[in-house]
C-alpha cells in the first residue's frame, strides 16, 4: 500500500515538473511581478548596471508627429490654455492608491502605454486619453486599454489617419477632442470690479 501512494506521489510530482517546465511563465509571473514592485533602488542600480540604454531615433510615429502638430495649431487658433498633451504615459503613472486584490490586475497594464494623454492645469490631472490608429498603428492591446479607461474613468478617442487629415473641423472625433479640450481649459482669473467712485 505504501509502495502504491509513493507511487502516485512521484507520478504526481514528474506531472507537475512536466507541466512547468512546458508553462514556465506559471513560476515566473508571480516572481517578476513580486520583483518589479518590491525592489530597492539598489537592486534596481545593480540590475541597470548589467547592460546598455539606448534611446528611440524617432519618438513618434509618422501619423503621431501629424497630430501632435495639428493640436498645437489648433490650441494656438481657438486660443486654448492650461490644456497640454504629453506622449506614451503609462497606465501605472494614472492609478491612484489603489490596493489590488490581485496583482495581475496591476501587471495586466504594467507595459501599456496611451499613444497621448490631455492633462489639464485647471483638474490638475487627466483628463482624455488619445490613442492614434495610424501608420504603425498595433490593435492587439487596444481592447485593453479601452477596458483600462472604463475602470478610471478617463475617455478615449482614437483618431485614423483620415481624422487628422480632416482636423478638427471636419472630423467627429478630432472635434471630440477639441471639445474636451475647452471644457477643460484654464478659466479666466475672477478679478474684482470696482464701481466707479460717484462724484
Amino acid at each position: 500500500m505504501e509502495i502504491f501512494f509513493l507511487y502516485v506521489l512521484v507520478l504526481s510530482l514528474l506531472g507537475l515538473v512536466f507541466y512547468l517546465i512546458r508553462n514556465p511563465q506559471v513560476v515566473y509571473k508571480e516572481i517578476e511581478i513580486s520583483n518589479n514592485l518590491s525592489r530597492t533602488p539598489e537592486e534596481r542600480m545593480s540590475k541597470l548596471a548589467l547592460g546598455k540604454l539606448k534611446q528611440k531615433n524617432s519618438f513618434m510615429s509618422s501619423s503621431e508627429q501629424k497630430f501632435f502638430n495639428r493640436f498645437k495649431r489648433m490650441l494656438m487658433k481657438e486660443e486654448i490654455k492650461g490644456v497640454y498633451i504629453f506622449p506614451e504615459i503609462c497606465f501605472l503613472a494614472l492609478l491612484g492608491k489603489t490596493t489590488f486584490e490581485n496583482k495581475e490586475t496591476k501587471f495586466a497594464i504594467a507595459d501599456l502605454r496611451p499613444d497621448f494623454a490631455m492633462w489639464s492645469e485647471e483638474a490638475n490631472r487627466i483628463v482624455l486619453l488619445i490613442e492614434v490608429d495610424g501608420n504603425g498603428h498595433s490593435a492587439k492591446n487596444d481592447l485593453i486599454k479601452e477596458e483600462a479607461c472604463k475602470m478610471l474613468g478617463i475617455e478615449l478617442v482614437r483618431l485614423t489617419d483620415a481624422d487628422i487629415k480632416q482636423g478638427y473641423e471636419d472630423s467627429e472625433s478630432f472635434r471630440n477632442i477639441y471639445l474636451s479640450a475647452k471644457t477643460w481649459q484654464k478659466k479666466p482669473s475672477k478679478r474684482l470690479l470696482l464701481a466707479p467712485a460717484s462724484a
